[in-house]
């Protein structure tokens, strides 16, 4: 009977000390939430200032509501070049209820940023770094979806160096985060901060994923063959390009088909390709974006595969075709969008150093990027 009541009296303090770590654990989780909630609460607070809502005229069209953000304290604004694109007037409707207009500076279509000017000066934010953003980093997004103003949403990331092709243009966007973060019309061009309240991006508008069947599936097909041609290129053809634009006008009329599934697939521009295109923008007028003048394709392990070299390019007589590229600037490429996203971000007559493979021996070679040919 004693021994019952020993073992009896251990069972009941097992379960008392159950109770109490559990109500430990609830306490913890509580006043983390808490003060997750308030963290969150104060980095709006701080932040909201630096989105404002564009107010975009157009010619013989209606207007249009889209989100800019404060770049710097001289009056600089980044948006979305697509969103600015043939208006003849834009507003600027800030925090304090004020109003004034704003000049587009330049835009760059590779990156689809414009920058604006207007007379107001307000203080930025703080700079973050989006090259630190990884899988699963909380991200807050404000803009004014459907006119809205200052609208907040969450999300993580969900994805890195994306690459996606606007209708129209000829190079693709590259280099994008992916979210989960809802983001509507209106939110194009707004802000995105880190779990710190640091601007790391730009929001992106949905793009639309259409899965066709029947009589549309061929095109698809053939839309995904080209599209992943596109993929193991650096330097894309403009010619293969206008077959892929081709080919989605010929999609258009099954658009409003029942045979299509969309889904909404939300993207961020990263703050760092931001600052860097604006800051050209704002200095020359235009991005002098180098050119290698390579063509390669992706290997099995990291490195891609030169299949390609123009002449006359800073790599001609210098790279051949065969040649294993590992490294650009000592940054290990991982694959074919990766090499050209590098190259893309830098300017024209800027070195980069070069280690490849040739013939199973290592070498490395410094030479001057080009002037992209688009730009001369």
């Amino acid at each position: 009977m004693l021994h019952f009541k020993g073992i009896l009296m251990v069972e009941i303090k097992k379960i008392v000390i159950l109770f109490f770590y559990c109500s430990i654990v609830s306490v913890i989780e509580s006043q983390f939430l808490q003060q997750l909630e308030n963290d969150i609460i104060n980095i709006i607070a701080n932040i909201q200032h630096n989105v404002v809502k564009l107010e975009l005229f157009y010619p013989h069209t209606n207007t249009r509501i889209s989100s800019g953000i404060i770049l710097d304290n001289q009056g600089h604004i980044v948006t979305l070049a697509t969103a600015v694109e043939k208006t003849n007037k834009i507003k600027v409707h800030l925090q304090s209820d004020k109003t004034t207009e704003a000049d587009i500076i330049g835009t760059d279509t590779w990156t689809n940023v414009a920058v604006l000017k207007m007379k107001e000066h307000i203080e930025p934010i703080p700079k973050g770094d989006s090259d630190k953003l990884q899988i699963g980093s909380i991200l807050i997004v404000i803009g004014n979806p459907y006119g809205l103003n200052k609208s907040v949403s969450l999300g993580i990331v969900s994805g890195l160096h994306r690459c996606v092709w606007l209708r129209g243009s000829l190079t693709p966007l590259i280099g994008l985060i992916q979210t989960t973060a809802p983001i509507n019309p209106g939110d194009d061009g707004g802000l995105v901060v880190n779990s710190q309240g640091e601007f790391i991006g730009m929001s992106f508008s949905t793009i639309q994923r259409e899965l066709f069947v029947g009589t549309q599936k061929k095109l698809f097909f053939k839309m995904y063959k080209l599209l992943k041609s596109y993929q193991e290129q650096t330097d894309f053809d403009p010619q293969l390009a206008l077959q892929f634009d081709t080919l989605i006008q010929e999609m258009q009329p099954g658009i409003n088909s029942s045979n299509i599934v969309s889904q909404g697939i939300n993207f961020i521009l990263p703050s760092n390709r931001i600052y860097w295109v604006s800051e050209s923008i704002i200095r020359y007028g235009t991005v002098n974006r180098g050119w290698l003048g390579i063509t390669v394709v992706n290997m099995e392990q990291p490195g891609v595969l030169v299949s390609k070299v123009n002449l006359n390019s800073p790599a001609y007589n210098i790279l051949q075709e065969g040649d294993q590229i590992i490294t650009l600037n000592d940054t290990l490429i991982m694959n074919s969008a990766h090499i050209y996203e590098i190259i893309s971000y830098c300017y024209a007559d800027v070195p980069i150093t070069i280690t490849y493979q040739r013939n199973n021996q290592l070498h490395k070679v410094t030479l001057r990027l080009a002037l992209h040919p688009s730009r001369n």
